[in-house]
């Protein structure tokens, strides 16, 4: 989950991510028994990661 996370973050804002991807992979995440503010904190760290990423990243040109 987290690659994709990564890989989106390369070409999309990370808003768009969220409303993407979070009704499909919450589900996912409570019936594997992880606690959803965990995955929330992983998803803000791959989001920054991919933001600073210096191959398609916004942040360089800022």
């Amino acid at each position: 989950m987290m690659l994709v996370f990564f890989v989106l973050g390369l070409f999309m804002d990370w808003i768009g991510i969220l409303l993407l991807t979070i009704p499909i992979f919450v589900p996912i995440v409570t019936h594997l028994g992880y606690d959803p503010v965990w995955f929330g904190v992983l998803f803000s760290l791959t989001m920054q990661v991919a933001f600073c990423h210096l191959h398609l990243a916004r942040l360089p040109f800022i």
